[in-house]
């Protein structure tokens, strides 16, 4: 059996092109070139204005179109979705010949453990009493910061509250049982 439809032909459960012809799928890896991506996306964090921050997320779908995401936006097809990490890594920029001696480095996993809800809290308070500092990555909205610290009261009794502003940013900070919990917009430091 044969179908033809705009250079597709089909016969039986073969499939063969007219025309040349990408196919993209979502359950493969896409080639995306990572080096230059970051290039680009360091580079784009050089402009006036920019919030150097340890942890961007960055949906792209080639290594020359990219945004900035939040950690709950979700790629579209065609797009793959990377932890941008700022890391103490020199880089060098071809254009503009520029070196920096901090850039940021993508990943496709995170190199920090995830920390969503008043369990993953309770753990890492745990574990702080033992390594003393640690960080995580932030997977929860600002609406669920009340909620979390209602948990950890719970628990816990007594959780101080502070607000600590400048004028980049503003980070929430808990103090439970001496230890200290700064809550960025991308990051949570013990």
């Amino acid at each position: 059996m044969k179908h033809e439809a705009g250079g597709l032909v089909l016969i039986l459960n073969k499939i063969s092109f007219y025309y040349p012809v990408t196919l993209i799928s979502q359950f493969f890896p896409m080639s995306i070139d990572l080096k230059q991506l970051e290039i680009n996306v360091n580079f784009h964090s050089l402009q006036p204005g920019f919030l150097n921050s340890e942890l961007h997320y960055i949906i792209a779908s080639d290594e020359n179109t990219f945004q900035f995401a939040k950690w709950d936006e979700t790629p579209q097809t065609n797009e793959q979705k990377f932890y941008c990490f700022l890391m103490k890594k020199e880089l060098f920029i071809p254009a503009g010949n520029i070196t920096l001696k901090e850039s940021y480095v993508l990943q496709e996993k995170p190199i920090y453990p995830l920390l969503s809800c008043c369990e993953d809290f309770i753990s890492a308070i745990e574990k702080i009493k033992q390594n003393r500092t640690t960080k995580y990555i932030r997977r929860f909205s600002d609406e669920d910061v009340d909620t979390l610290k209602n948990n950890l009261q719970e628990k816990y009794q007594d959780v101080e509250t502070h607000i600590v502003t400048s004028h980049e940013a503003q980070h929430r900070l808990f103090v439970v049982n001496d230890i200290e919990i700064s809550i960025s917009d991308t990051m949570v430091y013990f």
